[in-house]
């Protein structure tokens, strides 16, 4: 062991900086070493009493690689010796127990570049780590070092691994919509597939420890930083993160995240129970945000839709209802379906669909009327209490100090409570220093987005799929023009990859 540890000591930023290629060597080096030295007939006495011990003098920072190999190895004997499975882990280690410190350390401090060359110890400790805080649902220390692990492995977060994946449901499981959002506010730009990797890896051309242009290189299938991103997982992750923008509130993130689900390519094109989920509240935040339902994405499969909304018909009523425009017409509507909302864990929206009800009843009577006594707009607009005008006041006024309503109140003559004088909209003043920094971090944004494109460009020509419909569309043409030449109609060429309804593009994931 004293000699693997003095070659994984090798591994440090001078190495590394001067030479990639030997850097490689020593990492797969000792990598080798470890496998040798713990086979069978030269095991390891990893007992729970011993192995924090030699933990305990092995530098995670500076010993990356030796250190969580090791750890992975005690956290799998440990499960053996005491005859668990991932869903019931010994006592030693869940949070608090005898190994917890070990877990701890190995994921808040170590070497972002020696991890890459033990992914896949790394996602049996990250499932060791989800499953003890779904097992004691003490979920705050797991997600304080799932956020560490993936913001140091990945800081612009670009590509999706089954961390992100945890880590959101841990989230969700605590509430702590807050901490999801520091994570899923990062855009997703790569998927780690196999095709994926194999066409970056041929134009990188570098190894595992270089800087890389995009953390696929080293996020993907063949380094297992990431277990294998299904459909499934890829469809949940976005509607779990949409759930947590619900919890904070910030309904047009959540409809973006949603309208993720709902265009994801689909076997046969038949939509699953989770578009099923995502498209249930998708409608509800449309009515939140703009006060009547959104349309369907255009890349949506049209058959999917179709069942879609058959399957949601109770949510479509209450779009119905909504376009009415009146209260007592939604609020039936809505206590129609109460035990529908609940089951379905959707009351919540709809209490906030109710609301916006009445904001988008307000700021319509600014398109009819100049202005308005207060005990008129509580006619109008409250129809469970006209007569509580104090609290339509206090309303009015909120909406008028969020920017909702561009209005004023100015005294009455005829009532103590005033009049809502409505203003025509006017544009937010910006300042020129607010406007240039818009503006900069605009081309930031859009020249990230540019680079990300140029990878997937690349990735298709270098498809083979999409080669072979680029033969059968010259050849296509060749026979077309040849066809027109001698008097006939052409055929047309063949169609474009992922017209073909049957075929789901993520079934590899």
């Amino acid at each position: 062991m004293d000699t693997i540890l003095a070659d994984a000591a090798q591994l440090n930023d001078v190495l590394l900086a001067t030479d990639e290629s030997e850097y490689d060597n020593v990492a797969l080096h000792v990598l080798q070493a470890l496998r040798k030295f713990q086979t069978p007939d030269q095991t390891i006495l990893l007992t729970v009493s011993l192995a924090p011990m030699l933990l305990e003098s092995i530098d995670p920072v500076s010993l990356t690689i030796p250190y969580v190999y090791l750890l992975h190895s005690l956290l799998e004997s440990t499960i053996k010796a005491n005859h668990s499975s991932s869903r019931s882990l010994p006592q030693a280690l869940l949070p608090d127990g005898q190994l917890w410190p070990a877990v701890t350390a190995g994921l808040l401090a170590f070497d972002p570049i020696q991890m890459r060359y033990v992914g896949p110890q790394l996602v049996k400790i990250v499932e060791v780590v989800y499953s003890g805080a779904e097992q004691t649902s003490n979920f705050v220390p797991a997600i304080q070092l799932l956020q560490n692990l993936i913001l140091r492995l990945d800081p612009q977060c670009c590509t999706l691994s089954t961390t992100h994946y945890y880590y959101v449901k841990l989230c969700l499981y605590a509430r702590a919509y807050t901490e999801a959002t520091n994570i899923i506010d990062f855009p997703i730009y790569h998927i780690p597939t196999s095709e994926a990797t194999k066409t970056l890896e041929k134009r990188l051309g570098k190894y595992l420890c270089s800087q890389q242009e995009s953390s696929l290189a080293y996020i993907n299938p063949q380094s297992g930083l990431s277990g294998k991103i299904t459909s499934r997982v890829y469809l949940e992750y976005y509607l779990l993160g949409a759930l947590c923008y619900i919890g904070t509130e910030q309904w047009k993130k959540a409809q973006a995240f949603l309208e993720i689900v709902l265009v994801a390519p689909t076997q046969q094109n038949v939509a699953s129970l989770i578009m099923l989920e995502a498209y249930k509240k998708w409608l509800l935040l449309g009515l939140i945000i703009k006060g009547q339902a959104p349309d369907l994405p255009r890349a949506m499969g049209a058959n999917a839709a179709k069942h879609i909304r058959i399957l949601a018909k109770p949510y479509e009523c209450v779009v119905d209802a909504f376009k009415t425009n009146k209260l007592e017409v939604l609020h039936a509507e809505i206590q129609e379906g109460l035990d529908i909302w609940q089951q379905e864990g959707n009351y919540g929206l709809m209490v906030e669909v109710s609301n916006a009800f009445r904001r988008f009843a307000v700021i319509r009577l600014s398109k009819m009327f100049a202005a308005l006594p207060i005990e008129e707009v509580a006619q109008r607009t409250s129809s469970s209490q006209p007569q509580d005008t104090q609290e339509t006041l206090a309303y009015v006024q909120q909406l008028i100090s969020t920017g909702e309503l561009q209005a004023t109140i100015t005294p009455s003559q005829t009532s103590g409570l005033g009049t809502v004088r409505f203003l025509p909209p006017t544009a937010a003043h910006k300042t020129e220093q607010e406007v240039e920094q818009e503006h900069r971090a605009k081309t930031i944004e859009l020249k990230v987005l540019l680079k990300h494109i140029s990878d997937y460009d690349h990735q298709l020509a270098a498809n083979k799929d999409y080669v072979e419909w680029l033969t059968k569309l010259k050849k296509a043409r060749d026979q077309d023009k040849k066809a027109a030449d001698k008097g006939v109609k052409p055929l047309g060429g063949p169609p474009v990859p992922g017209d073909f309804p049957d075929e789901d593009m993520m079934d590899e994931w």
